[in-house]
């Protein structure tokens, strides 16, 4: 029986190995745990809710550069541009 992380994290397009990169815990784990292979002990729920939060907060300044870069060049997006690092 798959378990609630695992329908939250497929509903958000959430994938596991950057769920495992926020909880500390492996992919493999993880995936056991979503598919009830292992036990769900309060450590692993509070492991679990931890990387969500985490996931969120990562996604949510991504999301609020995208839009303050937006509002820069929003009226430019179709033009040719230099070469960029994907990081600036």
């Amino acid at each position: 029986m798959q378990r609630r992380m695992r329908y939250l994290r497929h509903k958000y397009n959430i994938p596991i190995r950057e769920l495992s990169a926020h909880s500390g815990v492996c992919q493999q784990r993880l995936s056991q745990i979503e598919l009830g292979e292992r036990p769900g002990t309060a450590q692993m729920n509070e492991l679990a809710g931890t990387a969500f939060r985490r996931y969120i907060v990562h996604k949510r300044e991504d999301l609020t550069r995208l839009e303050a870069e937006l509002a820069v060049y929003g009226n430019r997006l179709v033009e040719p541009m230099e070469e960029h690092n994907a990081n600036t």
